[in-house]
């Protein structure tokens, strides 16, 4: 469920927010300032997580971003980072052994 929230309510918050505000003042900058927002509000990983993960998510978040402005909307975007979410607690966390998922 994790997954499909953060999904959401980060996309909601930085592409659907604050990206779209940034755009009526600083059009040209929006979207790197807000991919370095999301990478630093993921410092709660931990900075050794977020040395490793951050330029991936630099650069998730900078095609979240273009996302938006290309099609004027951020459900791609949430599709993309949903998905994205799963496959990395499947794959990362899990290392893709489904069994903690069932109930024995």
């Amino acid at each position: 469920m994790g997954g499909v929230l953060s999904g959401v309510v980060e996309e909601t918050a930085f592409r659907g927010y604050m990206q779209t505000g940034l755009e009526r003042h600083d059009p040209k900058n929006a979207v790197l300032i807000t991919s370095l927002v999301f990478v630093g509000s993921h410092i709660t990983q931990g900075l050794p997580a977020l040395l490793v993960l951050g330029p991936g998510l630099f650069a998730a978040s900078i095609l979240y971003g273009l996302l938006v402005q290309r099609t004027g909307t951020i459900l791609p975007g949430i599709v993309i980072h949903v998905v994205g979410d799963l496959l990395y607690f499947f794959f990362g966390v899990l290392r893709g052994n489904a069994d903690p998922l069932f109930a024995s």
